[in-house]
Formats: structure tokens, C-alpha cells, sequence
């Protein structure tokens, strides 16, 4: 048996099992570190680890749809949400779960998120919601695609910012962390002085660069195939970058697409040929 040592041993079981598992294997939602997600999650271990102040500090990251915004609210879900072991965790809401129509059903989504799902009520006294936040250790929470609360009418949008003034404010002090497009500048702009709590960080394109490169080497680690692509090569990383125009999810569709056909066609690595086939979805 091979040692397929190009892939992660934790995956490399996946390289000799049949074509099905596999093509599931290429499909699967993976998670790779980079420079970007790494601050942002840095950054978001410190609000929460920070004393408590009158006014939390926030963080707003935000990029073009398709740049991984998602991805890292489930990894900060993940690494601490309500359901992980850490001691200080965050309450985490998408707002493509509800809220975005209007300020009621926000503030019903943001009440049942800081009390795990006890309560919805609005008008909740707020000792009650502070000693709920208190008892689930919540230090933070965390609010994704908060660009859909344009979706609000103009006067719900600035009562929904209040609302996340006021709970950022003592006595709850809590740091909220919002993901979202760039029309999040335009939601803050309707509330000032809450947009001055909140620290920038912005999700760019990917361009030729080494972090790029290296991205690639990691993704590439998670793919069950027999032969080692090298999509860190300088023709396979300039193809990339100009076929997805720099945007991450493309960029996984055209490499997990050629990795299918990969496989489809006992090739067993990604040539520029499956590369350029991969811009459209294979039949398997």
C-alpha cells in the first residue's frame, strides 16, 4: 500500500476507499487556517478573555460574498459556541435564520441567543436576561450576515443597532462580533455611535501571494487522491486567481470539481486540463 504522505493522515483512509466515499471526502466542508481567519480568531479569543468594561469593544469583519465569511462564524461557533468546552463562550446567530424583516423578530432572535433558546421575548426584564448570560458564561456574541438587516425598515435598522448598543453597554458589557457583505458600513451608518465600538476587518480577494500558496498546499492535503497535484505552482495559482477573480468559494468549486473528475477518470491528480473543466460542475 502507498504511504500518500501528500495527504493528511487523518485523511489519507479515504485515499483507497471506493469512488463514492471519496467523491463525498471532496465535497466535504474543510477548514483551512489563513493569515485573515487566524487574526480574526485571535482577536475574538481576546474580547472575550478582556475584563469587562462599560463600553465592550467589537469587531465587524466583512468581504464580498463568496470570501469565507460563513465559514469562519461556524469555526467561531465552533470553537466557542454555547455547545463547545470553552469556559468563555459566545452566543452565535445568522441572521438567515429570521430577524431580518423587522426589529421585533431581530430582537426575539438576539433574546433566545443569549439565553440558549429559553426565552424570546423582547421585553425580557434585563435582570433576567443578564443572569441567563451569567449562568451560560456567555462573554460575547457573535452575528452573522448582518448586512440582511437592510432588509429592515429604516427606523427597525436603527432599533436594532440600539439594541446591540445597549447590550454591548453595562451592565451586560458583551462584545458583539457581526460577519457580513460590505453593506454592513451602510447598516452601521445609521447609528454612529455604536459603529465607533467597532474595530474593522476586512476579507480581500486572494491574490499570487505566499499565503495563497500556502493555502492551497493545506486544501490540497485534504483531497483523497493517489498522485500530489502541486496547486501551489505558479501556472496552477495564476489560473486560479484569475478564474475565481480572487473569491475563496470559486476557487474550492473549481478545485474540488477537478478533484471529482480526478477521480471520475482514474487520473488521480489535478492537471490544469481538469483545472479549466472544473469552472463547471462534473456529473457523478
Amino acid at each position: 500500500m502507498a504511504d500518500y504522505e501528500h495527504v493528511l493522515e487523518a485523511r489519507r483512509n479515504l485515499v483507497d476507499a471506493d469512488e463514492e466515499t471519496r467523491i463525498c471526502a471532496v465535497q466535504e466542508d474543510v477548514w483551512i487556517n489563513y493569515p485573515i481567519a487566524d487574526h480574526v480568531l485571535r482577536v475574538v479569543g481576546g474580547l472575550l478573555k478582556a475584563p469587562i468594561k462599560i463600553q465592550a469593544e467589537c469587531l465587524l469583519v466583512s468581504g464580498a460574498p463568496g470570501m469565507g465569511k460563513s465559514a469562519l462564524f461556524q469555526r467561531i461557533n465552533k470553537r466557542y459556541g454555547l455547545n463547545s468546552e470553552a469556559s468563555s463562550r459566545m452566543a452565535c446567530y445568522s441572521m438567515l435564520d429570521g430577524g431580518a424583516g423587522s426589529y421585533k423578530s431581530f430582537a426575539e432572535h438576539i433574546v433566545r441567543a443569549l439565553t440558549g433558546g429559553h426565552y424570546d421575548n423582547p421585553s425580557l426584564p434585563d435582570p433576567v436576561l443578564l443572569n441567563s448570560v451569567r449562568g451560560l458564561g456567555i462573554k460575547g456574541i457573535a452575528i452573522d450576515e448582518l448586512n440582511e438587516m437592510l432588509l429592515c425598515p429604516s427606523r427597525d435598522v436603527r432599533k436594532c443597532l440600539s439594541l446591540l448598543k445597549k447590550i454591548s453597554g453595562a451592565p451586560f458589557s458583551i462584545p458583539v462580533v457581526a460577519l457580513g457583505t460590505e453593506e454592513c458600513e451602510s447598516v452601521m451608518a445609521f447609528e454612529k455611535q455604536m459603529a465607533r465600538r467597532f474595530q474593522r476587518t476586512q476579507l480581500p480577494p486572494w491574490n499570487e501571494s505566499e499565503h495563497f500558496r500556502s493555502f492551497l498546499a493545506s486544501y490540497e492535503s485534504t483531497l483523497p487522491l493517489k498522485h500530489p497535484s502541486n496547486l501551489a505552482s505558479e501556472s496552477i495559482v495564476k489560473f486560479l486567481v484569475q478564474a475565481s477573480e480572487g473569491v475563496l468559494d470559486n476557487m474550492v468549486k473549481i478545485i474540488s470539481h477537478a478533484a471529482i473528475l480526478a477521480i471520475l477518470e482514474r487520473k488521480e491528480r489535478i492537471s490544469m486540463d481538469l483545472l479549466s473543466r472544473g469552472l463547471v460542475r462534473p456529473v457523478c
